[in-house]
Formats: structure tokens, C-alpha cells, sequence
């Protein structure tokens, strides 16, 4: 019975375990909530409390007040000694050379190692486009190493497939996935605003009719992920002089790999309703 019982849990959906995680500590604290108001109630009367609550002396009292004034100082005293530890550590670093210095063509800064480009650029509010998040998959995030991209780790493989795909030239790497380890220089290769501002929006795009849905592509904003093509090729081929021929998957396939567009570049109207 036991393995049944442990079976069926492994089968709950994960919406109703995660419902139950979010209501348990909501309905714990309503429940502290109703009993506090209830003995606000009992508590003005002087007999209730005489009868059902051992009132302290005054010695309790002043022990009670010691006990409580050495739990603030021990939890302040904690909280400050976290904060000499931060001190402590960014003075170490800085001692111990363990900071590098990432430079922009904006600025340079310095941060411990271990953290990729692009949690730098973020930290320090560095324009930076990624528009897959920071996981290896859209490229916008692309860098180019001009000093020390010999000395950098080697790409993982997710890295090294996105830059396969998009033919790399061996100086570019992921921001999102480039862990220095020494000082380098980098320079985006796509601005946080470039090609996907508003202010761009009204551009013309192109567009493609098929029986069912219109595809509209705004060439401005492609990186060339080739999600699309990879996914439907019979309609997009980018070997064919007008290499989107939208009569070759009904409209439903083809609605399905457009919205896999990682920058917006491709878009669709249904036109059977």
C-alpha cells in the first residue's frame, strides 16, 4: 500500500503541488491571524484571564525583557557581522588580485571572477541585448573579444552550437555564456536598442501570401537563428530567390514555427478566421 500511495503522489500535477506549496503558509497565518483576534477579545476580561493564563510576576517581567533585549542585540550583531563579511571579502578580492576587469567601448569595469559578460553589462546597467534570456539559444548577446580571447575558457557546447549556426568568426562568443577569467575587452555586436526600438517600428516589411495566412519579415530584425528554417524548409529556404513561399504548409504549421522567432523579425495574419 505503502509503494501505491507513493505512486499516486509522483502523478499529482505539478499546478496542484504548487498550489498547495502557496495556500499552506497563506492559511497558517490566517489561522494565526483568527486566534490573535480571539484572544484580544478573551484578554479583556480579567477573570478569563485569571482563569486560563498564569500571569507573570514582576520578575518574570524583567527577565522576560532581558531575554528579549539580548535576541535583538545577538540578531543585529548577526546582521552587522554579515555585513563586515561582504567588506571583508571585496577587500580580500581586491588584495588578492581576484577581481578582472571587463572593458567596453562605454567603460571598464571590475567584478569577482565567475560572472558571464552579460550578468556584468546587467549589473552595471551597460546597454546589452538578449532576447533569449541568457540561454545560448538567440545570439543577440554576441560579443567580440578584442583583447584576451586567446586567454578565455573554451565555449560549452550550447555555446558552440549557437555560434556554429550563426558561422562565428573565432573572436565571438555568448556574453550569456562567456565566463572570464582574466581581463578582457569586448564589444556587443547588438545594442539593447538597435533594430527593435519603437522608434524603428514603422519601417516597411515584406510580406508573403499564402491560401490561408500572410506572413509579414522585417529583415532589420533577423539574426539569422534559422529556427524557421530548420522548422518548416519547404517554406523557408533561404537558397530560393524569394525564400519564403508560403503555399507549401497549411496555416496552422506555418503560425507554429513563427511564433518560434527569437527577435520578432517574423510575424503572421491568419486570414481563414
Amino acid at each position: 500500500m505503502a509503494v501505491a500511495s507513493a505512486a499516486g503522489v509522483g502523478t499529482l500535477p505539478p499546478l496542484l503541488l504548487f498550489g498547495a506549496a502557496l495556500l499552506l503558509p497563506v492559511l497558517a497565518a490566517l489561522g494565526f491571524l483568527a486566534m490573535g483576534r480571539e484572544l484580544a477579545v478573551l484578554g479583556v476580561d480579567r477573570a478569563w484571564l485569571e482563569a486560563h493564563v498564569t500571569l507573570m510576576s514582576a520578575d518574570q517581567r524583567i527577565r522576560l525583557g532581558h531575554i528579549r533585549d539580548g535576541l535583538l542585540a545577538a540578531y543585529f550583531g548577526a546582521v552587522g557581522l554579515v555585513l563586515a563579511a561582504r567588506e571583508l571579502r571585496s577587500l580580500l578580492e581586491r588584495h588578492s588580485k581576484a577581481l578582472i576587469t571587463i572593458s567596453y567601448p562605454q567603460r571598464a569595469v571590475q567584478v569577482p571572477r565567475g560572472w558571464t559578460v552579460l550578468e556584468v553589462s546587467r549589473h552595471f546597467r551597460i546597454p546589452h541585448r538578449a532576447m533569449c534570456g541568457g540561454r545560448a539559444r538567440c545570439s543577440t548577446c554576441r560579443v567580440r573579444v578584442v583583447e584576451g580571447a586567446s586567454r578565455c575558457p573554451p565555449p560549452e557546447p550550447d555555446e558552440r552550437q549557437t555560434l556554429e549556426r550563426v558561422h562565428a568568426s573565432p573572436d565571438v562568443r555568448l556574453a550569456c555564456q562567456l565566463r572570464p577569467d582574466t581581463d578582457i575587452a569586448v564589444v556587443p555586436l547588438f545594442s539593447e536598442q538597435s533594430d527593435t526600438s519603437p522608434r524603428r517600428a514603422s519601417r516597411k516589411l515584406r510580406r508573403y501570401d499564402g491560401e490561408d495566412i500572410t506572413i509579414s519579415y522585417d529583415v532589420k530584425r533577423c539574426i539569422h537563428a534559422e529556427e524557421c528554417v530548420r522548422g518548416l524548409p519547404q517554406v523557408f529556404d533561404p537558397g530560393r530567390r524569394v525564400w519564403v513561399d508560403a503555399t507549401q504548409a497549411n496555416a496552422g504549421e506555418i503560425a507554429n514555427i513563427v511564433q518560434r522567432c527569437p527577435t520578432g523579425a517574423l510575424h503572421f495574419r491568419r486570414t481563414d478566421g
